[in-house]
């Protein structure tokens, strides 16, 4: 439904029915005229509630929307109680000051209140640090944003929203945990934990089939949340943060999901983790094995253009990164054992393609070993071979 959605809104955007934004790129625009038709069209089942805006909200309204401000918003928000059977409700903020004086009742009874809603959005209310268990009520509810939000918890009523589709909790930086029964949200299809301060999944998390997205999976220091789930869910796509691997006990645990804390075991699990050929994008940080695995050094992954490595302070060498035909990014940093680059860095095999070949940036950084490069000088057309140069940098 995701791609058939974006064919739809990028009908609509060749159509000049919406305009990407000059400023965000992720952000567009719809024209005044264009806006003003929409309102005409949809009368009363649509109310946009704009600054010093006094229009008026009647029982057929089904989607708000309105533009918060430190200049009594809340009071203004009172107007649409009138709309027993909304299904929208979405803020979007302007003041960084906004809703500080919203409280945990106000949200209760806007809950309790609009028992149909389909989408709701608290994104960006700073002050939110909790959510009433009164959103159990919301038994239609298909998509739930509270990005940007200082909650804290999340009631286990949650979980009893079968319908939810999306919930999106990006930046919450004082979430710790989800709910124990997540598994339940068995439509759920994508799930943004990015920033936040989870310390670990939730059991089961191989139960929800449909997830399409997850933007971040926490392996749990008692074992509880077993990276091997990862291995059911069959749908996922997009990127992907795989957060404490050194807290996965057995290799084969990893395998399973595609305590001896030593490199080699930080070695085997990295191994079995094996990724998909058509990865584009792909970073590892505070890796402790001395050396990376197979797959990296695979050229197969010919979708590649972008790697990051970072503070992989044990490993002694690269894997040959040249052999990758669309590799546009590549970034190293905080490698303490290198000394130098060799051949193996710009092909694995003995293939005579020049290699790089399609690299923009490259960046080194920290790295207090190293000593010497072997440059990459060009190709010999009739002996196919390639020329070395050493530069010292001792």
């Amino acid at each position: 439904m995701e791609e058939i959605g974006k064919e739809y809104f990028d009908d609509l955007v060749s159509r000049l029915l919406f305009q990407q934004s000059s400023n965000t790129e992720s952000c567009f625009m719809m024209h005044d005229l264009v806006n003003d038709l929409t309102k005409f069209i949809f009368g009363e089942f649509c109310f946009k509630l704009e600054i010093d805006d006094s229009g008026v909200i009647t029982r057929k309204t089904r989607h708000f929307s309105y533009i918060r401000t430190r200049f009594d918003a809340f009071k203004k928000f009172n107007v649409s109680y009138e709309a027993k059977g909304l299904q929208t409700f979405l803020g979007f903020d302007l003041s960084p000051w906004t809703w500080n004086n919203v409280s945990a009742m106000m949200i209760d009874d806007l809950l309790s209140t609009f028992k149909c809603l389909r989408v709701l959005s608290f994104s960006t209310y700073r002050n939110m640090k909790e959510l009433p268990k009164s959103v159990g009520n919301l038994k239609h509810l298909r998509y739930l944003n509270l990005s940007y939000t200082s909650i804290e918890r999340l009631p286990n009523s949650l979980c009893t929203l079968y319908n939810l589709q999306t919930l999106l909790l990006s930046k919450c930086k004082s979430l710790t945990k989800l709910p124990t029964k997540t598994w339940r949200l068995v439509n759920l299809r994508h799930l943004d934990i990015v920033e936040t301060k989870l310390e670990e999944m939730p059991l089961h998390m191989s139960k929800l089939k449909n997830l399409r997205s997850l933007t971040t999976f926490v392996v749990s220091k008692h074992n509880r949340s077993n990276i091997k789930e990862l291995g059911e869910l069959l749908h996922l796509s997009g990127a992907l943060s795989i957060l404490n691997l050194q807290n996965v006990q057995h290799a084969r645990d990893a395998m399973e999901g595609h305590d001896k804390d030593s490199s080699e075991n930080e070695i085997n699990v990295l191994e079995h983790l094996c990724p998909h050929s058509k990865l584009e994008s792909l970073t590892i940080e505070n890796y402790g094995g001395t050396r990376f695995p197979k797959w990296l050094q695979d050229c197969s992954f010919s979708n590649m253009v972008y790697i990051r490595l970072a503070n992989c302070k044990y490993c002694y060498s690269w894997p040959p990164l040249g052999d990758l035909p669309n590799l546009k990014k590549l970034f190293v940093e905080g490698f303490h054992v290198v000394s130098h680059v060799d051949r193996e860095f710009y092909r694995g095999g003995s293939s005579a393609v020049k290699p790089f070949r399609s690299l923009e940036i490259l960046s080194f950084k920290d790295m207090p070993e190293w000593q010497e490069w072997f440059l990459f000088e060009g190709k010999d057309e009739d002996e196919g071979g390639v020329s070395i140069i050493s530069k010292s940098f001792a």
